[in-house]
């Protein structure tokens, strides 16, 4: 399949070989190109709001047909840390509220190397945070969430989760729906990897990795999680490694993987029947989650 792409013209941006700004715009085009004829069929409205003196932004999506108005999903894009947008995000997050039937909100959130965590964590925490006040209820959003990330957005919406853990009040976290996530920390032997990992980590001592890299936390209580990646996927052992990792402290922990499917799947959904089916079943995934409430506060 990243044959295929690289035929097309289709390359995503790699920010440690180019100009970061190229890299980017790079990135966005391969984004939207992948998801080019995904349907725009939900109800979109921008959402900004202030919490602690800063203005933050969401995308909201409604599906048409509405099938769990009391829970919504939190979506968090990927193109680590560093790429991505509001705008890129939208074809997936549109297959997502059609697919799932809930109202998906997609966060903006700052991106490294300008803003190294943990700006991307206090920002989702700060949407997710609002999205559950009873300022933004009464505007209509769900009171309880399920975090959907992807790549770069699965490993934040792990860290979210535990930070949730810690909080004596807090939102209510239905469950996790993690594709193809950076879990483990940087691939030594990848320079990008090494390039994206050195910027994210940049603010903290290391002794103060595990707080942004899910795989070496532990004891949170997280609630139920399903893990998506495919077999092509060079991310693959991330979720492995994490899933056992959960099942090892007793948490509820659902690995699935899919042949033939690379990295950034859902994004191929529209023009790739088995990244359709695997998206599907994501969303089953999350629906589940929200039917058995098992939510942390």
């Amino acid at each position: 399949m990243q044959a295929h792409l690289h035929g097309l013209g289709l390359k995503p941006g790699d920010p440690s070989t180019q100009d970061l700004e190229v890299a980017r715009a790079q990135h966005e085009a391969y984004l939207l190109a992948l998801s080019a004829s995904e349907e725009l069929d939900g109800r979109e409205r921008l959402v900004s709001f202030d919490v602690d003196s800063r203005r933050h932004r969401v995308l909201t999506v409604e599906p048409q047909a509405s099938k769990m108005p009391a829970c919504g999903v939190l979506y968090l894009r990927g193109a680590g840390w560093w790429g991505g947008s509001l705008h890129s995000s939208r074809p997936v997050a549109h297959r997502v509220a059609r697919e799932t039937g809930m109202l998906v909100c997609a966060v903006d959130y700052r991106r490294i190397p300008e803003h190294p965590f943990p700006a991307q964590l206090d920002d989702v925490w700060a949407a997710l945070s609002w999205l559950s006040s009873p300022a933004a209820q009464a505007e209509g959003m769900p009171q309880r969430w399920i975090l959907w990330g992807e790549s770069a957005g699965a490993s934040l919406a792990v860290c979210v989760a535990a930070r949730a853990s810690e909080a004596r009040e807090g939102p209510s976290i239905d469950g996790l729906v993690l594709l193809y996530g950076n879990h483990g920390g940087p691939h030594v032997h990848v320079e990008r990897s090494r390039w994206i990992w050195e910027r994210y980590l940049a603010g903290l001592a290391p002794d103060g990795y595990a707080k942004a890299i899910p795989a070496l936390q532990t004891g949170h209580r997280l609630p139920a999680t399903y893990l998506a990646v495919g077999l092509d996927d060079p991310l693959l052992n991330d979720s492995r490694r994490m899933h056992h990792h959960w099942l090892g402290e007793g948490l509820a922990s659902r690995l699935k993987e899919f042949a033939g499917l690379p990295h950034s799947f859902a994004a191929m959904a529209a023009m790739l029947r088995p990244a359709a089916l695997a998206v599907a079943d994501c969303a089953a995934a999350a629906r589940s989650m929200a039917q058995d409430r098992r939510g942390v506060h």
